[in-house]
């Protein structure tokens, strides 16, 4: 998968500018706001949005700039909102009794906000509470626009948003496998894991995740709760089958860094892949499925 931007991209982020500029414009003037110089471009051509319009955002504006929980809960859980009011819509994800109807608002928004959204995911100015919620919000949307979106997430700084950026994007190309990245783009996300530092649960967990977006989630489902058992034993059948899956490049430091976390394992004779995988499936249960996002915004 490629990340460079593509003309669609450009010209999309461009529409939204023209977009957005006669409305910022519309509310600098009515909250008192110096702005930066206008551009030109921007403003050739352009009718700036109808009164009755401007009124309605500037009203709503209002309701999410204040203090008032219960209004704003009802403005992000009635009619939707305009796109345009994206960015003051997002903050409230980071309040647990607002979080839900926050979601269903930006996710009401569509497309327009996709730039919005992926962008604060990046922002560390945000808390991270909000920042891990976005995924929550792109979880349900489809195309190479949010593919992207969630992917670049996988480079964020803060380990939660990577690690619900990696759930949200299997579930987005559950049906698309298409749309999934490279194999070799997926592993050196996993490489650059191992390489902050020693891993815990939550890096475990987010580099499984990943992992999951190259190989079968099944199986690896399997091999993770064997690397994270306490028995010796089981611990070395799960590395071994682990290794068989992996190229050289991650198998060596990540196996030596799991080896690490868990402690020394119980040497497992060499054993084919098949009967490594029966042996996990008769230590844990079949019926356990991997990791996914909450089904409310954690």
């Amino acid at each position: 998968m490629t990340l460079k931007p593509k003309s669609q991209d450009l010209a999309a982020e461009w529409r939204e500018a023209r977009l957005l500029h006669p409305l910022y414009s519309a509310l600098g003037r009515e909250f008192v706001i110096e702005l930066p110089s206008s551009c030109p471009d921007l403003e050739s051509g352009l009718e700036g949005p109808p009164q009755e319009s401007v009124e309605q955002i500037v009203s709503a504006l209002r309701v999410l700039l204040g203090n008032d929980a219960e209004a704003i809960g009802k403005l992000l859980s009635g009619a939707p909102l305009d796109p345009r009011l994206a960015g003051f819509v997002i903050p409230h994800l980071g309040q647990d009794a607002l979080a839900k109807p926050a979601v269903e608002a930006l996710r009401a928004m569509g497309p327009a906000v996709l730039g919005v959204l992926s962008e604060a995911m990046h922002s560390t100015s945000l808390p991270a509470v909000v920042r891990r919620r976005i995924p929550h919000v792109l979880r349900v949307a489809r195309g190479e626009r949010v593919v992207r979106a969630l992917f670049g997430a996988l480079s964020c700084d803060a380990i939660e948003v990577r690690y619900r950026a990696a759930l949200a994007l299997a579930e987005v190309t559950r049906d698309d496998r298409e749309r999934l990245p490279e194999r070799a783009e997926v592993y050196a996300l996993v490489v650059n894991e191992v390489a902050q530092g020693p891993l815990n649960r939550a890096s475990i967990d987010h580099v499984f995740a990943l992992l999951a977006l190259a190989l079968s989630r099944g199986t690896l489902e399997l091999a993770r709760q064997g690397v994270l058992s306490a028995d010796r034993k089981l611990r070395g059948t799960a590395l071994e089958y682990l290794e068989s899956l992996l190229p050289e490049s991650v198998r060596t430091p990540l196996v030596a860094a799991l080896v690490e976390h868990a402690g020394p394992r119980d040497a497992a004779e060499k054993q084919p892949n098949a009967d490594l995988l029966e042996e996990l499936r008769r230590s844990f249960r079949a019926d356990l499925t991997a990791p996914s996002l909450a089904s409310e915004p954690d």
